[in-house]
């Protein structure tokens, strides 16, 4: 019993530990005429209409605050979390505005535990997909997601401002990746955990699941040695 206690033990250490951090985007300095970058988050970017400018290298996410007449919001200020995008100033060079997708960009983060994840989504312009080792979580929406007023289908009362409340369940074995396309103008992405509306149950890791298993077997084989002695 002593071995069955312990062992059960272990998995609800290893699923309290499953509600740690996935990290929230934006977190760093002010961009106040630097480039600051999103450690946690990495981006790719593809040219999808061959006359528009070039994309930066692949890298940490840039967290641009000082654009012009920000559409952004909630942006907070250096504690996070903000938008992010794969340009310096939010925009390219050519960018158009006109939320045809010239652009296509891919956000990625690692997860820290296995688990169920209460997240809020925004996105600028359409949303390709939010994915895990190339699964399908949430998405596609054509729908604009950049928040200034009249813009675009959002916001609305049913998108404050402009996020998508969502609950995935996430592989701490896998990137978190967030696809959008975009037009090359304030083109970027939002994500922060809601932990006003984080489930309490959560997924426990393998290496739980492998403890637990070892434990079990160790408990029917004393159980078996028990049953030899008495006979």
């Amino acid at each position: 019993m002593r071995l069955f206690a312990l062992t059960f033990a272990a998995l609800a250490l290893g699923a309290s530990a499953a509600s740690a951090q996935i990290a929230n985007t934006g977190v760093g300095a002010p961009n106040s005429g630097g480039s600051p970058t999103d450690p946690s988050w990495n981006f790719s970017c593809g040219v999808i209409v061959g006359t528009m400018a070039p994309c930066n290298a692949p890298g940490a996410a840039y967290i641009p605050l000082d654009i012009p007449s920000p559409p952004w919001q909630p942006n907070t200020g250096p504690s996070g979390p903000n938008w992010i995008s794969a340009w310096i100033d939010a925009s390219s060079t050519t960018g158009t505005g006109n939320n045809v997708p010239n652009y296509s960009y891919d956000f990625s983060t690692s997860v820290g535990s296995s688990g169920l994840y209460s997240l809020n989504l925004g996105w600028d312009n359409q949303l390709v997909g939010v994915y895990q080792n190339g699964n399908l979580l949430y998405g596609p929406s054509t729908d604009s997601g950049f928040c200034r007023d009249g813009d675009g289908v959002f916001p609305s009362s049913a998108f404050s401002n402009c996020l998508v409340h969502t609950v995935l369940t996430l592989d701490s074995r896998y990137d978190l990746e967030v696809k959008v396309t975009g037009d090359g103008s304030t083109d970027g992405i939002f994500v922060a955990l809601d932990n006003a509306g984080l489930p309490t149950e959560v997924v426990p890791e393998p290496a739980t699941m492998g403890l637990l298993a070892t434990g079990l077997v160790g408990m029917m084989g004393a159980a078996r040695v028990r049953r030899r002695r008495k006979s």
